[in-house]
């Protein structure tokens, strides 16, 4: 069996949505018993024997109704499930098997209508890891917490989180192999790491994952939440998460206002909502004036912070404070610099259309450069990369300076710049639709 292991940018948000959402359909979803059908099976083990004592459970199982059983004298197990009642129309079930003491397990989808299932135990996969701070120290007691997921749906494999040792150390045993995890780690005064197992490439039924390591959560996060009419909003929860962030919420005051007091350095997405509406923001760790807008139909937000003056008519900012050397912008060639943030779709969205036309647009003298305009750690980062290529230079915003001030001060993201062959800002903050007339103004400029 060979397992293939990586990280990804922003999984613990994804997993977050996906856990509320099954969670919403258990509570408000569950049909009468009636609905509840009978799910009947034979294990064995690895020589193909019946095997007793052995537990069952169909996961997931968000309704909390009965779905664990184990097997008799003859391997055989039978138990009542209510599929309506685990989960919403297009959740896909499994049936799994574990013998924990022997680190054997296995895991078979239920098709539709199914009331028969056989399994045969195969091998336990065991993931074990570290997770240790930013100077590479242990930290003993972090909460790690593991989630199979099956189909598009991901949720917690046996309801509670391991804690580490006193080395920092923790490991996962009797996993049915051939399956798909999720990793995350947390620990008080700290933010968050993630990690993402895919079947494919290990040697082995045992994954050492590298260090899970977990940033210092020394700052604090403050603002507002106020209406359409800019009236505060009180008692809204705020939700707050973010690529190596801790997840928490809190409660708003009487006078609308929020507070965070353990976040990391880095980028962090905040969401509140109330009848007033809804909105998501984004904002920095140690960022003391976020505004959180709530829109009647739609959602916005901002941050209560002063525009950066514009750079139309200015040389275009050094490029090698963000990580994009001189040599990748030719002398002489008009420059079109996207700043982004791969946290956003929209920003998604725009990478993609300038990876189509990237060709057309070099062909007609344009370099293209990409720039991750929001401080995100460069493991994050290179992550992203890897998992995202680009043909045109991308570089990241690695931190809060005066240097870098001009890309993180945006009006919004995405943000497109257009440089003439001088290297000064012709254009900025337009659509990319609008790229053909503004580069028909600069050459006619440039006449």
């Amino acid at each position: 069996m060979r397992m293939k292991v990586r990280r990804k940018a922003g999984m613990k948000r994804l997993l977050y949505s996906t856990i509320v959402f099954g969670a919403v359909l258990a509570g408000g979803l569950v049909p009468p018993a009636s609905a509840a059908s009978r799910l009947t099976g034979v294990v064995r083990d690895l020589s193909g024997t019946p095997a007793s004592g052995i537990k069952i459970s169909v996961f997931p199982n968000w309704g909390g109704n009965e779905g664990v059983a184990k097997t008799d004298a003859n391997g055989r197990y039978e138990l009542s499930w209510n599929r309506r009642g685990s989960g919403g129309p297009n959740t896909t079930f499994c049936v799994i098997a574990r013998d924990v003491a022997s680190n054997l397990a296995m895991a078979r989808e239920i098709e539709e209508d199914a009331t028969t299932v056989d399994l045969r135990l195969e091998r336990g996969l065991v993931v074990a890891g570290r997770v240790e701070n930013a100077a590479g120290k242990p930290l003993a007691d972090a909460s790690v917490q593991l989630h199979l997921w099956a189909g598009n749906m991901g949720a917690s494999f046996d309801n509670k989180p391991l804690s580490t040792d006193a080395r920092g150390r923790f490991e996962f045993t009797a996993l049915p192999p051939d399956r798909r995890y999720s990793l995350w780690a947390t620990a008080k005064g700290y933010g968050s790491a993630n990690a993402n197992i895919q079947p494919g490439e290990a040697e082995t039924n045992r994954i050492e994952l590298a260090a899970c390591v977990l940033q210092v959560a020394d700052r604090k996060l403050a603002g507002r939440v106020l209406d359409a009419e800019d009236k505060p909003v009180a008692r809204v929860q705020v939700h707050m998460s973010g690529q190596g962030q801790p997840s928490e919420s809190v409660q708003t005051d009487d006078q609308g206002r929020f507070a965070f007091s353990q976040v990391c350095e880095g980028r962090v997405q905040l969401f509140a909502s109330s009848r007033d509406g809804y909105a998501n923001a984004r904002a920095e760790g140690g960022d003391t004036d976020v505004v959180i807008k709530l829109g009647a139909n739609d959602s916005y937000s901002y941050r209560e912070a002063p525009r950066r003056p514009s750079l139309k008519g200015k040389p275009l900012p050094d490029l090698a404070a963000v990580g994009l050397a001189r040599e990748v912008a030719p002398a002489g060639k008009p420059i079109l610099l996207c700043l982004f943030d791969v946290e956003q779709r929209p920003s998604r969205h725009l990478g993609r259309l300038l990876t189509e036309q990237h060709d057309d647009l070099k062909q007609k003298g344009v370099t293209v450069l990409g720039l991750q305009a929001a401080v995100t750690p460069v493991e994050a980062f290179s992550a992203w990369k890897a998992a995202n290529p680009a043909p045109f230079p991308v570089g990241r915003v690695a931190e809060k300076s005066d240097k870098t001030k001009w890309a993180l001060d945006v009006e919004s993201l995405p943000w497109l710049i257009l440089a003439d062959a001088s290297g000064r800002v012709a254009e900025e903050g337009f659509a990319l639709d609008e790229l053909e007339a503004r580069l028909k103004t600069l050459r006619g400029a440039e006449r």
